[in-house]
């Protein structure tokens, strides 16, 4: 079983999102600010993938993901950003901190669960 964190401020939006992944086979840890997230992925807990929200307090997502990717044990992890805000330095600063996509709210929540799917695939399988 495939496991993700997802750092989401907005209840609705991160119930939703764990709902669409839990349906669809995965273990669901939900972070409702950025440096609950930050700590979370700096534990041993195994992650297969981390849906980032751009809007996080605490943190922002650019932030988490510099976090994330600077974290040995988390070089390799996933992580997709979902932001309302559609601006090319947004985008740009998230890619550059090391997310691996990106999309817009409101997102399509099948396009969602397939882009995570797919940058998991991607990866390199992990040592067991």
């Amino acid at each position: 079983m495939k496991s993700i964190l997802i750092a989401e401020s907005y209840d609705d939006v991160a119930e939703l999102f764990g709902c669409l992944f839990a349906r669809d086979g995965w273990t669901v840890t939900l972070s409702r600010d950025g440096l609950g997230a930050a700590d979370a992925l700096g534990g041993r807990d195994h992650y297969d993938a981390v849906l980032v929200s751009n809007r996080l307090c605490g943190l922002s997502g650019v932030d988490l993901i510099t976090r994330i990717r600077a974290l040995a044990h988390r070089q390799d992890v996933p992580i997709v950003m979902v932001t309302g805000t559609v601006d090319v330095t947004l985008a740009a600063g998230a890619l550059a901190a090391g997310a691996d996509g990106i999309l817009y709210k409101p997102a399509d929540v099948d396009i969602l669960v397939v882009t995570v799917n797919k940058c998991v695939e991607r990866r390199p399988p992990r040592d067991t």
